[in-house]
């Protein structure tokens, strides 16, 4: 299984970021390789499941994903149950009006895309994908602010 972690200081609330991360719907607009999510569904345990549409290695990959932990603005968790076997963890930690979050992923490549690419390619693309992801959700959060 690969891991990526990541962390950000974003100059936004912790309220904020968290709100921008909590609708799944938003997520298309941040993470570049994200296509579209749909059938969102409110989860029993705080926060939604859902489907979602990306692309990977120039494939298109459909997915699903559970939320596992949803702790308001200190933590979300989700597993991909379909598609990308994984587990993402988001953890914010107040900074006064800033916030630092923490981004963790692990993931399993699905076979069809390794007869594509090669294990250390993908998780380069993959890394940039989600330094990416990052960049603009730091850059959302503190233009949303700046505007509100």
């Amino acid at each position: 299984m690969s891991k990526i972690t990541r962390e950000v200081h974003i100059e936004a609330p912790v309220e904020k970021v968290f709100d921008l991360l909590y609708d799944p719907n938003n997520l298309p607009e941040i993470w570049p390789s994200l296509i579209e999510v749909h059938k969102v569904k409110e989860s029993n345990i705080g926060g939604y499941d859902y489907d979602w549409i990306c692309k990977m290695a120039d494939l298109q990959i459909e997915g699903k994903t559970q939320m596992m932990e949803c702790l308001t603005n200190r933590r979300i968790a989700t597993k991909g149950t379909k598609g990308l076997q994984s587990m993402m963890a988001w953890d914010l930690h107040d900074d006064g009006e800033a916030t630092h979050l923490v981004f963790e992923m692990q993931y399993e490549i699905p076979r069809s895309l390794l007869k594509r690419r090669s294990e250390q390619a993908l998780f380069q693309e993959n890394e940039r994908d989600i330094e990416a992801m990052l960049e603009n959700l730091k850059r959302k959060a503190e233009a949303e602010l700046v505007h509100a």
